[in-house]
């Protein structure tokens, strides 16, 4: 992988991390929950963010397929026009 194609990732990465994490909603405050219902909190953020961090991978796997189809017809296209 190229400087610039590792730059173009990682910036990608970053941006669509920091879109996943930005909150729909304020979450309930812990004080006055008792130990049980904080421990169901936590284990429904926990598969919350499993969630995000899965939708995440599938969006930069479709984003580098994208990047690969666009470079092909750019060389097909680059091709015609010699």
């Amino acid at each position: 992988m190229e400087l610039e194609e590792l730059i173009e990732n990682t910036l990608r990465r970053k941006h669509l991390e920091e879109m996943m994490n930005r909150p729909e909603k304020e979450h309930t405050p812990l004080e006055g929950m008792d130990n049980e219902q904080i421990k169901r909190f936590a284990l429904f953020l926990f598969e919350e963010n499993q969630k995000k961090s899965r939708l995440l991978d599938e969006m930069i796997a479709r984003l580098d397929e994208i990047g690969k189809d666009l470079k092909e017809v750019k060389r097909e296209n680059a091709s015609l026009l010699k």
